[in-house]
């Protein structure tokens, strides 16, 4: 059963992946709530479901021709791996065990059967070229046979001129080879096919995927708030298979640490109409997968059956689309009408299963609450969050960290209060708090200064830039124009007139008798001795 507090926990989980993928504060996300208000719509189904909020069945299929090939890429590497030990570094000199590799993967093809391979036993005789292997001999001794003779096209005349210690060896090698492919496919894990109502499986119906991901996914799909209309309806659950956890990353960040999911190899999403005991199962992803979608339905069918109470042995089956059908199911060739909500793209249905009558009815919403604050809805596609107008005004991102705050009432800077408490100094001035970050303050001598305190008391020497208080610096002041410099540049470029005592530049003072004199005092002086020359 799918209790309280296992909704409790999927919840806050809900609340910390919205808080990440959108950058919000967890306090600002009441929409969640009302999320989860909307969401208990499907509760018909949680007495049915497991303490995650699923059903889950895990496949039993049988190896055959068609499963065996679509393993032989990683029986290839394998082989090479294999080949590549120091024991067979001599054998395999010239071509890296390829030919061994080759010559196993063929005969498994076209002259072992799937018994034989999984037995190791020949149930009828072998014939390869001219050699004849009985029935009922072990496949490695068969291989051992075949590779000592000459008379063969499977190995390509690859081994033809071996020495037979060589040929000894390259029998080795296919036997560990063999015997490492058995292995390989009985540890194989079980592949589950999953119904959920967990809710963070349906936000996440197109992420922790297996290298795939469709529109519907939370982070950047186009249809990104898809999975929201699915979540708060009382209809819509998610159908996938897995075989492993992972966890769930996005461009090298990691969301909700510390917890894994199922990594999807296939999905779609299943509508329940409960009233009229039936389900439509929509478009497959990333690629439709019969074994998978046919175990979905049974799964769906069973699921109504403990709803209803009832117990069908067969349903009528709906078909859309080219689907293997179950041996229980009968099919019937009419469509169904299915009222998407506005917020996701309307799959086109693969399928539906009747135990009773014809689906009926709409899924999905319309409309999605704010997710921050649940009052508003938000209705415009253009505020790419979803978020309502008002909460999308008060959301500001810190101009330091660059996390998204919620500011409220009249701020000075548009940084986020972590940021304030963490980079607050005083200036060393005015004594006024001022950030020690950004653009916020002037940096002096290990000290910080308000814009305005800088502005007053600091400047920079007109020569070579180098920044000193005021005080600290020497000024030149020509009528409206004020010149700064520090000791250094000074001592080339400032001069003091002998008259008034005032610094001077030395382009503009004028030298009388081996002294300097500024504009106005040079005048006053020649009038009072006369001296010959002017700077």
């Amino acid at each position: 059963m799918y209790s309280k507090e296992d909704q409790d926990r999927d919840w806050e989980l809900v609340r910390q992946l919205i808080s990440g993928v959108y950058d919000i504060p967890s306090s600002f996300t009441k929409g969640v709530d009302r999320m989860r208000q909307l969401w208990m719509q499907k509760s018909w189904a949680f007495p049915f479901l497991d303490s995650n909020g699923r059903l889950v069945k895990e496949l039993e299929y049988t190896i055959d021709k068609k499963r065996l090939l679509e393993y032989y890429p990683k029986f290839v590497e394998l082989g090479r791996v294999l080949a590549a030990k120091e024991d067979y570094a001599d054998v395999f000199q010239y071509d890296q065990g390829m030919s061994a590799i080759r010559s196993l993967l063929r005969l498994m093809e076209s002259k072992f059967s799937v018994k034989d391979i999984l037995n190791n036993k020949l149930s009828q005789d072998l014939y390869v070229g001219e050699t004849k292997v009985a029935k009922g001999t072990k496949l490695t001794k068969s291989l051992r046979v075949l590779v000592l003779k000459d008379e063969y096209e499977w190995a390509c005349g690859r081994f033809i001129g071996y020495s037979s210690e060589k040929k000894k060896e390259v029998a080795d090698f296919m036997i560990l080879f063999y015997s490492q492919i058995i292995s390989m496919i009985s540890n194989d894990p079980r592949d589950c096919v999953v119904i959920s109502f967990n809710p963070l499986d349906i936000l996440m119906s197109s992420w922790v995927t297996t290298n795939w991901r469709s529109c519907h996914h939370l982070v950047d799909g186009q249809y990104r708030f898809g999975p929201y209309s699915f979540l708060l309806d009382g209809r819509s659950g998610i159908a996938y298979a897995y075989r492993e956890l992972s966890k769930a990353t996005y461009e090298k960040r990691d969301f909700l640490k510390g917890y894994k999911f199922p990594k999807k190899l296939w999905r779609q999403m299943v509508f329940f109409d409960v009233v009229n005991n039936s389900a439509v199962f929509s478009r497959e992803y990333p690629q439709t997968m019969s074994s998978f979608a046919s175990t979905a339905r049974t799964m769906g069918a069973e699921l109504l059956n403990r709803v209803k109470g009832t117990d069908f042995k067969e349903w009528r089956l709906v078909k859309h689309a080219d689907i293997s059908v179950m041996p229980n199911e009968t099919v019937i060739g009419s469509s169904v009408d299915i009222q998407h909500g506005s917020w996701h793209y309307p799959d086109s249905p693969t399928a539906t299963i009747v135990l009773g009558k014809q689906f009926v009815g709409k899924i999905g919403v319309d409309e999605v609450p704010c997710p921050c604050c649940g009052e508003k809805y938000s209705s415009s596609k253009n505020l790419p969050e979803g978020f309502c107008p008002n909460c999308h005004e008060i959301l500001i991102n810190c101009e330091i960290c660059g996390k998204r705050f919620v500011s409220i009432g009249k701020r000075e800077y548009n940084v986020c209060p972590s940021c304030i408490e963490a980079y607050a100094v005083k200036c060393a001035h005015c004594k006024k708090t001022v950030l020690s970050r950004g653009l916020y303050s002037v940096n002096f001598r290990d000290q910080f200064y308000c814009r305005k305190c800088a502005e007053d008391l600091l400047v920079e020497c007109c020569r070579c830039g180098k920044r000193g208080l005021k005080e600290d610096l020497v000024h030149v002041r020509e009528s409206s124009r004020h010149f700064y410099y520090c000791t250094e540049c000074a001592q080339e470029r400032v001069v003091v007139c002998a008259h008034c005592k005032t610094n001077i530049r030395a382009s503009r003072a004028y030298e009388l008798g081996g002294e300097w004199f500024c504009a106005s005092c040079v005048t006053t002086v020649e009038r009072g001795e006369s001296i010959e020359g002017e700077g």
